[in-house]
């Protein structure tokens, strides 16, 4: 990947992803996208690995919210709301 294509990707805004329509429209919500600088790869083999990066740099920074750190059982009030939304988002 050349220069010039790297410095076309960084202007992109939230418009060019299908995923922010596709979210706007199953929670019929306008959102406004924030654009966040991340790591860039250089080459086209690496993406993978970014991606794996990512899942584990979120899961380090917020495991003391994840779920595996709570033994409590859900609510089926939890149940139900958690299932609600996951149907807005794939229905």
């Amino acid at each position: 990947m050349d220069i010039l294509s790297i410095q076309a990707m960084r202007k992109k805004d939230a418009s060019c992803y299908k995923i922010t329509e596709l979210f706007e429209k199953a929670t019929k919500t306008k959102i406004t996208w924030k654009m966040e600088n991340c790591h860039q790869q250089s080459g086209t083999w690496e993406c993978g690995y970014y991606v794996m990066y990512a899942m584990y740099d979120f899961l380090m920074t917020c495991r003391e919210h994840l779920m595996m750190y709570n033994s409590r059982p859900l609510t089926r009030c939890e149940i139900e709301k958690f299932v609600e939304n996951i149907l807005k988002t794939f229905v």
